[in-house]
């Protein structure tokens, strides 16, 4: 039987966060983001989507990815960012989905932290120090920000809730 590898993915336009993690002991192989500044590809969103999704599928591919765990995206009150989201999932799953990757599996934030940790409704800061003491230490990231961290923290609990989920383990 081929060995399960699960990519989790906290998509978005300025920083995705990525984590590859091992399907059958939960041990976390590597984890990184995909950082965009707003000058990047001339401001082309496009541009900007299209990278990304090579990135993700040059990941999944590099890897061996078997199934893949992505945060639903959530609009809320944010039309604007809601759309661009829209536009980069898509692009995701296109991508991923052509390229013979269809084990995607898709997570709303409530759902893969109530899998993950337990609770559903921890904050992000609540989410970062949970993975840091119980998956993995992200100390070496903090020079690049909180919000790349968040992102890195968040694909990271994305995967271990896939991971939860195909070993029965709640």
């Amino acid at each position: 039987m081929k060995k399960k590898i699960i990519l989790g993915i906290d998509g978005s336009i300025q920083s995705t966060g990525l984590c590859v993690m091992d399907g059958d002991t939960g041990e976390v192989i590597c984890y990184d983001n995909i950082p965009i500044k707003s000058k990047d590809f001339n401001g082309d969103e496009m541009l900007k989507i299209i990278h990304i999704s090579k990135t993700i599928l040059d990941i999944a591919k590099a890897y061996e990815v078997t199934h893949i765990a992505i945060e639903d995206s959530y609009i809320g009150n944010q039309k604007g960012s809601g759309k661009k989201l829209a536009r980069l999932y898509g692009a995701i799953y296109i991508t991923l989905y052509v390229n013979g990757f269809n084990l995607i599996y898709t997570y709303t934030p409530s759902q893969w932290r109530k899998v993950a940790m337990g609770v559903g409704n921890k904050s992000k800061e609540g989410t970062h120090k949970w993975v840091c003491d119980n998956l993995v230490d992200l100390g070496e990231f903090h020079e690049r920000g909180k919000d790349k961290n968040d992102d890195i923290a968040d694909s990271i609990g994305i995967a271990y809730c896939l991971y939860k989920k195909l070993n029965k383990e709640r």
